[in-house]
């Protein structure tokens, strides 16, 4: 009798728990409170009522991938922040990180929405803008 469909199974299945962990993590921060920590980038990000904090790490593909988006998009709107993992460690453990990218959407200094993977240009544009 061989083992290796079991095997497989179960790497697969522990796979799919992981996943689920972290989305589900991911979606019981909202409705929480935007923790009061200085951003690395500037203290305007502070005074805000809309804030977006793009968390990304050097060697992840999909972040190379929206490196030049994420750029163009922070110059144009100081109320995105983007934090880079391997400087700063401690902040993300303290938003609870555990995927890169990860992406959160904050308005009145509470979280409304966590996006894990890369976000669309259009969605960050829509809730950045005054209107949105």
């Amino acid at each position: 009798m061989t083992y290796l469909p079991y095997i497989i199974a179960i790497i697969v299945l522990l796979f799919v728990r992981m996943q689920l962990w972290t989305w589900t993590a991911a979606r019981r921060m909202r409705g929480q409170a935007l923790h009061d920590v200085k951003l690395p980038d500037s203290g305007a990000n502070n005074t805000s009522k809309r804030r977006v904090l793009h968390f990304y790490s050097p060697s992840c593909g999909p972040c190379k991938a929206i490196a030049p988006m994420m750029q163009s998009l922070s110059e144009e709107f100081p109320e995105l922040s983007r934090i880079d993992l391997s400087k700063d460690l401690s902040l993300a453990r303290s938003f609870s990180v555990r995927a890169t990218p990860t992406t959160i959407l904050a308005e009145q200094d509470t979280i409304i929405d966590v996006i894990l993977g890369p976000p669309t240009e259009a969605r960050l544009r829509q809730f950045l803008s005054p209107g949105g």
